[in-house]
């Protein structure tokens, strides 16, 4: 139930933005990309206003913003997919680290298993990195394509 509740407000969100697109000039519906801490801003027209984020921990679906362009939201659903999976790897290895540092304490150094815990924590933080990538570029190409059907 919760799952088609929260369609249905995307659809809401996904249909407003494509009529409010249609009303509006490129320097105002023209979107682009914001880099923050926290992931990549979406953000709208000459002003920057935020619309959504492609979070690096939590990923939510800019799909709704894209909606109109077959392309756009191809690029938009691959981008969350690869973001997904990138930030599963990401907190394992943030939750990996984090339980090394605590034994690294307690046993006043890095020592045996500790060692071994904390570089596979590390190590699984750089598998992440090109899913992290993938996930940004996808992004990238779902703006492009949204912006040059803006443009005709």
């Amino acid at each position: 139930m919760l799952a088609t509740v929260a369609s249905h407000g995307l659809s809401a969100q996904g249909t407003a933005a494509a009529s409010d697109r249609a009303a509006c000039s490129y320097a105002q519906c023209a979107l682009g990309i914001s880099p923050v801490l926290s992931g990549l801003d979406l953000v709208r027209g000459a002003r920057n206003e935020r619309v959504g984020t492609l979070n690096f921990f939590w990923p939510h679906s800019v799909r709704p913003f894209l909606l109109g362009n077959d392309s756009s939201v191809y690029h938009a659903d691959r981008a969350l997919h690869a973001r997904v999976i990138g930030a599963a790897l990401t907190d394992v290895a943030g939750v990996i680290v984090a339980i090394a540092t605590v034994r690294a304490v307690r046993d006043h150094g890095l020592q045996g298993n500790n060692i071994g815990l904390a570089l596979g924590g590390v190590a699984l933080l750089g598998v992440s990195v090109p899913f992290q990538f993938s996930a940004d570029a996808h992004l990238s190409r779902a703006v492009w394509w949204y912006n040059a059907a803006l443009a005709r």
